[in-house]
């Protein structure tokens, strides 16, 4: 499993020092590389 977290800037133009953290959960078959199951705000 990897857990990925990242910083977005949050909407709207009075909040440009506000950031908002997002997190991920992706685990992938160790054999194949194949990706098994997202869990967040992720895309393919």
């Amino acid at each position: 499993m990897i857990v990925c977290y990242g910083d977005i800037t949050a909407p709207g133009d009075e909040q440009e020092n506000l950031r908002i953290t997002q997190s991920a959960a992706i685990i992938i078959d160790a054999h194949s590389g194949e990706v098994i199951e997202i869990h967040g705000d992720v895309r393919r």
